[in-house]
């Protein structure tokens, strides 16, 4: 792997090491994603069935520290923030949740060869 990319995967790891934002990402991965919200506020939104509110109060957290969260899970490419209108869609990246799934894979791979030898 490129510096570039150990960089990438070393970003993305480090957003996931916060237990809160683990579980707000793992709640956008698994629940359909894509989570709504109304204009730049977290406080009114919807979502298909669940909206970010919901998470505040599923996770105990202000709306201010699910957007912070937010806010890192985008910086790190785990997350896509589109904006349709007032609302806003987001949804878990696929290719890069691939991509990290590969790193684990080959470092496994590499450790269960280092192990035989």
């Amino acid at each position: 792997m490129s510096a570039r990319e150990l960089g990438d995967v070393a970003r993305a790891f480090k957003a996931l090491g916060d237990p809160t934002r683990l579980a707000i990402f793992e709640f956008i991965r698994c629940c359909g994603a894509n989570v709504e919200m109304e204009g730049d506020s977290l406080d009114d939104c919807q979502v298909a069935q669940t909206c970010v509110g919901d998470i505040c109060c599923r996770f105990e957290v202000a709306a201010s520290t699910v957007s912070h969260h937010l806010k890192e899970l985008r910086a790190a490419g785990l997350i896509h923030l589109e904006k349709r209108g007032r609302w806003v869609f987001v949804t878990a990246d696929e290719q890069v949740l691939g991509e990290l799934a590969g790193f684990l894979r080959q470092t496994t791979q590499t450790a269960r060869v280092e192990t035989v030898r």
